[in-house]
């Protein structure tokens, strides 16, 4: 049996019901979800290669329910969905939608250096972190404070904030993709990631209506017919940065003409001593996040 999918239409090689099957989804995966879960078969075998498949079915799994559901990738190997439901804490299930999305799919980013693996393994300690965000009608500052613990603990610190990761990692790190993104920049992931969550979150509906993905709060913006991820707001770096100047000796501040940054006209930061007192570099140590 042959299928082709044109927008909402459907056509057959054989003559089946296929009202159920039009739908406006644009991605495939979600379609594969629907149909699974407007399948009437009791056992239903899903070929793909393809996490964000696997992800949408334990996530849709009161969808599901009643159905044996294997996803085959190949090779003679059956997954059973259902026996992988059943490992899984139900506050984990809640959260796969947006985890998967914020660590990283087709539509955004990855966190550099950190795998899905030893993400997962902060969702395992923290199972309830993330499990009520999916939830959400649209993404709430509350979110984002917890989105950004999230990511804090991926960098393996109790940090309330990125930007303090940044100013430590500054003196540590070997080179500046080890750094988490900028609170400005996370804010804007955060609100794609949020978004294509609610996009998954609606596989199981035929036409869900969805806010246009270039609207205020999508993390996209459309230029010249494109869409595209907007990406800061503030500066992507400072002077300072830019020129890495240090003084090397700085312990109080240096207020002599002879000091490197005095001479370049910039503030002395952390980079100059480690133990340089915040308030010395205050304004600095501001602007380089």
């Amino acid at each position: 049996m042959a299928g082709v999918f044109q927008k909402e239409k459907v056509r057959c090689s054989q003559p089946i019901e296929l009202s159920g099957l039009q739908c406006n989804h644009e991605e495939a995966d979600s379609r594969i979800i629907l149909h699974v879960s407007l399948s009437t078969s009791g056992s239903i075998v899903v070929f793909a290669r393809d996490t964000d498949i696997l992800v949408l079915l334990l996530a849709h799994h009161r969808s599901l329910r009643g159905k044996h559901i294997y996803m085959s990738a190949g090779k003679n190997i059956y997954r059973n969905i259902g026996e992988i439901i059943a490992a899984l804490d139900p506050f984990i299930l809640d959260s796969l939608l947006i985890f998967h999305s914020l660590t990283g799919c087709d539509s955004t980013s990855f966190f550099y250096n950190i795998g899905k693996v030893s993400a997962y393994r902060i969702l395992k300690d923290h199972p309830k972190m993330l499990s009520n965000i999916s939830e959400l009608p649209h993404l709430t500052n509350d979110a984002e404070e917890v989105l950004e613990k999230f990511v804090c603990l991926m960098y393996g610190s109790l940090a309330e904030s990125v930007d303090g990761i940044r100013v430590r990692m500054l003196l540590t790190a070997s080179k500046p993709e080890l750094m988490p993104q900028t609170s400005d920049a996370l804010k804007f992931h955060f609100q794609r990631a949020f978004y294509q969550a609610r996009v998954w979150k609606c596989a199981t509906q035929s036409h869900p209506e969805l806010p246009n993905p270039t609207a205020e709060g999508s993390g996209w913006t459309e230029n010249d017919g494109e869409v595209k991820p907007i990406t800061r707001l503030k500066d992507v770096i400072t002077k300072a940065c830019v020129e890495m100047l240090s003084c090397g000796t700085c312990t109080t501040g240096c207020i002599s003409q002879r000091c490197r940054c005095i001479k370049a006209g910039l503030h002395c930061t952390a980079l100059c001593h480690p133990k340089l007192p915040p308030q010395v570099s205050k304004n600095c140590l501001e602007k380089l996040c």
